[in-house]
């Protein structure tokens, strides 16, 4: 309370020192630092304060106009997979967990499926961090299975014989038509504080109800995933790799592969 950061009205550079030293229980040196480009350091301050307590939440808005939107297949690749909120009481409008939106539009769509892709070892090192990771990972993973059960598959990725392989960056698909690809991770720290870019896309060529070149990165990604060539060594088609190229044929090959 107070804050001039909080207020609508225009600030001076001086009372931006003065607050962070007041922050920092510091004397102000506010009136002793001349700059040329004030007005400039006061939106940069204000933007690291905002970020800073409330984060930056683009690609939350973004995936939950797709969930929202689901009809088929939604894609999920991810090394943190989480539910995005977790609200004390009455959700505040920015507190929306993807997981239970998800888990929603499932029940309303009979139709809808989902397959998640997470790398077993997930990327949090340090043993309590990494418990507590899988344990949400589970518990995200129960949630959907509950709300639709038969339609929710879940592995983890190969790698070498013997070994699964880790992911780095995040990959959401909706439907063949929408697709979110960069290092923003189904968590809630990837849909609020971690530091991350990520670009939604599609392709306005559409055939046979499918974005032609959203449908290719799907299956790229799951023939990889999984190890699956597109020929075999005479030169004919893999017939897995064939059935990577529907929605609901790919769904059906996971959940016999499993």
């Amino acid at each position: 309370p107070g804050n001039p950061l909080d207020s609508g009205a225009p600030i001076t550079f001086d009372q931006v020192i003065d607050s962070i030293a007041g922050a920092l229980g510091i004397p102000s040196p506010s009136g002793s630092i001349t700059v040329a480009n004030e007005n400039r350091l006061i939106n940069e301050v204000r933007r690291e304060y905002f970020l800073a307590r409330d984060g930056s939440r683009d690609a939350l808005w973004a995936l939950t106009r797709a969930i929202s939107e689901a009809e088929e297949l939604v894609y999920v690749e991810t090394a943190g997979l989480a539910r995005t909120a977790r609200p004390g009481g009455t959700p505040a409008p920015q507190e929306i967990d993807l997981i239970a939106r998800l888990g929603q539009r499932l029940t309303a769509r009979p139709n809808l499926k989902v397959i998640l892709v997470t790398p077993r070892e997930g990327d949090l090192v340090p043993a309590p961090f990494a418990r507590r990771a899988f344990a949400q990972r589970k518990e995200a993973v129960d949630l959907l299975t509950a709300a639709a059960p038969g339609r929710v598959v879940a592995f983890h990725p190969r790698g070498f014989p013997g070994r699964f392989a880790q992911l780095r960056s995040a990959v959401v698909i909706v439907d063949d038509v929408w697709s979110l690809t960069g290092a923003t991770h189904l968590r809630r720290r990837g849909m609020t504080f971690d530091g991350s870019a990520a670009v939604a896309s599609f392709d306005r060529s559409i055939v046979a109800g499918y974005s032609q070149k959203v449908q290719a990165q799907r299956v790229a990604l799951m023939a990889a995933r999984l190890g699956v060539a597109r020929f075999d060594t005479a030169g004919l088609p893999v017939p897995e790799f064939l059935r990577l190229a529907r929605p609901s044929s790919a769904f059906a090959l996971i959940r016999d592969l499993l």
